[in-house]
């Protein structure tokens, strides 16, 4: 490309740059390049930080079935899920993601993002970029992040994709006021407006915010549901097939204290199990509310309860665990929870050894605390890339 080409190359993209920041609502449209190769399809499925199944999903039918009918219907662009922490935004997603071939539902593309494992904006464009150029663009070598969201815009329209950008909320404004629910950054804004007028396919997000910046498709091409707790029956269902005992009303009891709430009945369950034999008359005796914020204020509590049970290599393990944002791989178990320190023991103070239960496990010990706190669903563990990662609420403990 000559000097004018790449002039204008620059003013292009510092003109978008600069409608967005003023707040604009002008839409800029590009040509399409007039030679570009066809893509061939369909594409093998990209994903990156799945939600793994649910072996104990239930209900939802419903839910499920507008998700399909989102997929079908030819005006509907973005469909989200919106609920709290912990309702099973994402286990409804991964449900019917599960059922697309016995649906007849075959996309020529599937890209799947989970935010709440890597919530960085450039790793994101470049494997949505990489993915739908099929190789043809090495996304690294592009520096602008206007310009990844042109290119992905420029190869997208050719195929009918299933985009699911799963936890959205880690890339909106959580602030209270009048940008709350916004994206946090201009080019995923775009990117958003680009997929709601897309000619085809379907964006397929869950979040605990409003997604603001669509308010001018909703109810046209951009469609939502609010997510609410698990039914009576339906929560009946997942207790006993998680092997909880006790007679209908006092497990239904519970329910109403727990609202619901999907992942605290699991999570209870396991605790159940680990400690009384299933008895759901050992419930930890916590009531929630409806609200948001007072709610997260008694999975706290529950957690609480939970920690007056647990051993101290639990405790040190979540403790450390607590502090990262990404997921930990096997590989890095010993270097992460186990670090062994290269000065003498007694030259260190008590706290500089807070890690020395851990160190002081065997192997076959350290894996079967992992597998119990993941059977508690304190903790989630990922077959695929065999690695560890944060449940929505274990990072509220410490």
């Amino acid at each position: 490309m000559g000097e004018e080409g790449e002039t204008f190359k620059i003013e292009k993209q510092e003109a978008k740059r600069d409608i967005f920041q003023a707040g604009g609502d002008i839409k800029i449209t590009y040509q399409q390049p007039s030679k570009m190769e066809p893509l061939t399809f369909p594409s093998t499925p990209s994903l990156h930080n799945q939600t793994p199944p649910e072996p104990n999903f239930v209900g939802r039918k419903a839910m499920l079935e507008t998700i399909s009918d989102w997929y079908t219907n030819p005006e509907v662009r973005i469909g989200a899920l919106i609920g709290w922490g912990g309702v099973g935004k994402s286990a409804i997603v991964r449900n019917w993601y599960d059922t697309l071939e016995s649906n007849g539902i075959k996309p020529d593309g599937i890209f799947w993002w989970g935010f709440y494992r890597n919530a960085y904006l450039e790793q994101f464009l470049n494997a949505l970029l990489r993915y739908v150029s099929q190789g043809r663009i090495e996304p690294e070598t592009i520096k602008s992040i206007w310009e990844k969201t042109d290119r992905i815009k420029e190869y997208i329209h050719q195929g009918t994709y299933l985009i699911i950008l799963d936890g959205l909320e880690q890339m909106q404004k959580s602030a209270s006021g009048d940008e709350f629910g916004k994206m946090i950054q201009r080019e995923f804004t775009e990117l958003l407006h680009y997929f709601v007028d897309v000619p085809k396919g379907l964006c397929l997000i869950t979040t605990r915010y409003s997604l603001k910046d669509l308010d001018e498709w909703y109810e046209r091409s951009y469609k939502k549901l609010s997510l609410i707790d698990l039914s009576i029956p339906d929560s009946l269902l997942m207790l006993r097939g998680r092997g909880v005992k006790g007679s209908e009303d006092d497990m239904t009891e519970v329910i109403k204290n727990y609202k619901g709430h999907a992942l605290s009945l699991t999570s209870v369950a396991g605790y159940l199990n680990r400690y009384y034999d299933g008895d759901i008359k050992q419930a930890p005796e916590v009531e929630f509310i409806l609200g948001d914020r007072e709610r997260f204020k008694d999975v706290n509590k529950l957690l609480r309860k939970y920690a007056e049970k647990m051993s101290a290599s639990e405790l040190i393990f979540l403790k450390i665990f607590s502090l990262f944002r990404r997921e930990v791989t096997e590989n890095d178990f010993a270097g992460v929870f186990q670090h062994k320190p290269f000065f003498k023991k007694e030259s260190f103070t008590k706290e500089k050894m807070f890690n020395d239960v851990l160190v002081k496990m065997s192997k076959l010990d350290f894996r079967d605390q992992i597998n119990g706190l993941v059977d508690w669903r304190l903790i989630s563990y990922d077959k695929t890339k065999k690695s560890i990662y944060n449940t929505s609420i274990d990072q509220r403990l410490f």
